[in-house]
């Protein structure tokens, strides 16, 4: 194996890792520990999201940029007083976000992986997905910094019954250790 992975959980570093020891290239490594980091870190990454990949590639650097914008509120008939309000403390201080159907912009990360694959990878698409796809259907356990974003992010996913089924215990945040396992509907 030639390369390292680093992030934020080991089931996104050992989807990397399983692309460099199947012989795979750092795209490969990259795209594999990404769709991981979509199961695994989901309170920070997921398949609804946006993101940006800079390559070197022989002698030229590309950049794909893989973030969309909001939707034109102006334009569609709908303003921000559509969406719900939901303010997040952050300790030192607070910010409120726009939550709701209305607040979804086009995502674009799995388009962007797709791209990335196209171009640079060198392992079968199916293959890097493997360790993802067994992440989904047998789970993950959560990590200390999964535990703090989710305690975090809980005034957003108590409003969704769909979001609290999957990550929380009891009616209470998943912490460190718990076993999460959100199967899709």
């Amino acid at each position: 194996m030639k390369g390292s992975i680093a992030s934020g959980s080991k089931y996104t570093s050992n989807a990397g890792k399983f692309a460099f020891e199947q012989g795979g290239n750092a795209i490969d490594a990259a795209i594999a520990a990404q769709f991981a980091a979509c199961v695994s870190e989901p309170f920070l990454t997921g398949l609804g999201g946006a993101g940006i990949a800079m390559v070197k590639h022989g002698n030229k650097e590309y950049c794909l940029d893989m973030f969309s914008t909001m939707p034109n509120y102006q334009k569609e008939g709908w303003c921000y007083s559509d969406m719900r309000q939901v303010t997040l403390d952050f300790g030192t201080t607070t910010q409120t976000f726009s939550i709701g159907p209305k607040s979804v912009a086009t995502p674009t990360l799995p388009q962007g992986l797709l791209e990335l694959h196209k171009h640079f990878g060198t392992l079968p698409l199916e293959l890097l997905i493997e360790p993802a796809c067994k992440l989904a259907e047998n789970g993950f356990y959560i990590n200390e910094m999964a535990e703090f974003i989710l305690k975090l992010l809980f005034p957003i996913y108590r409003t969704n019954a769909q979001l609290l089924s999957w990550y929380t215990k009891s009616g209470e945040p998943l912490v460190h250790g718990d076993r999460c396992c959100p199967k899709v509907m």
